[in-house]
């Protein structure tokens, strides 16, 4: 199975290395994504500008690619250009925080997916509920941050598939 991956929150976000993590034993994966965070950006894609991508390197050390324009742009481009076939499957996500109700129009990481599907190809938007109550830690400092524990949206994203 070939699985492209991208997302609204950069190529760098975290919660698209959990995605290929979740699914990398399942098929051949590529990661195709915006250079920078595009949350909330709908089905925008690029028609009167020129778009570039990248090749570049995640955390984890593995390729993924990045591209100047919107997560439906990087969809576009990783099924058409950077694959050498057609994905069997386009998972967008992991994003962080949820997209319901009225979210699902705006938010950059279903409207990927809905582009996606589109062209023909299944999908599948994920995403991650943070409970603000269980998720603020504090770190050594003192300092207080939201953690991102994708443990179980991998392994539900993983049976999905």
């Amino acid at each position: 199975m070939n699985i492209l991956i991208s997302n609204d929150d950069g190529v760098f976000a975290p919660g698209i290395l959990a995605a290929k993590q979740a699914v990398e034993d399942l098929g051949n994966v590529t990661v195709v994504a915006p250079d920078k965070n595009n949350s909330s950006v709908g089905r925008r894609i690029s028609l009167f500008k020129h778009l570039k991508f990248e090749s570049c390197q995640l955390e984890d050390g593995s390729q993924a690619y990045s591209v100047s324009g919107s997560p439906a742009d990087a969809v576009i481009v990783g099924a058409d250009y950077v694959m050498d076939e057609k994905p069997d499957l386009v998972i967008t996500g992991i994003n962080k925080g949820v997209n319901i109700s009225c979210d699902i129009t705006s938010s950059g990481t279903v409207c990927a997916a809905f582009e996606a599907v589109s062209i023909g190809i299944p999908a599948i938007a994920a995403s991650l509920f943070i409970d603000p109550k269980t998720s603020f830690k504090q770190d050594e400092n003192g300092e207080w941050y939201l953690d991102f524990d994708f443990t179980v949206a991998k392994r539900v994203l993983h049976d999905l598939v």
